[in-house]
């Protein structure tokens, strides 16, 4: 499903992705999602990793694939562990969004 979804991406448009998977940096299905989208979207698409909580890996794989990779974190943040805030240190200033749709996602929520 997720296929026929990038595949209709057009770059004026952005993929917005809430990534989550079941270890805590969701490492295996963001790799998957990445994946994916090199396989079917244009390295111009606008990508927006909404209510980010990976690694810093993720951080510089993504844009490196496609250079208008952007990210915003929610209210989680204040759970994150070392791990995840070193991500957060490592998003520049440039590609961090502003996120307003997760009210019910404050700290510690365990949304």
């Amino acid at each position: 499903m997720l296929v026929g979804l990038l595949k209709l991406a057009c770059p004026r448009q952005p993929v917005i992705l809430h990534i989550r998977g079941q270890d805590t940096y969701s490492c295996r299905v963001s790799a998957l999602a990445l994946c994916l989208m090199r396989e079917n979207v244009s390295p111009k698409q606008k990508i927006h990793l909404h209510c980010f909580a990976g690694t810093l890996d993720q951080v510089l794989g993504c844009p490196a694939a496609f250079p208008w990779c952007y990210f915003s974190i929610s209210g989680l943040d204040a759970c994150f562990d070392e791990v995840q805030k070193s991500a957060v240190r490592g998003i520049p200033a440039d590609r961090l969004l502003v996120e307003t749709d997760s009210l019910l996602a404050g700290p510690c929520s365990g949304y």
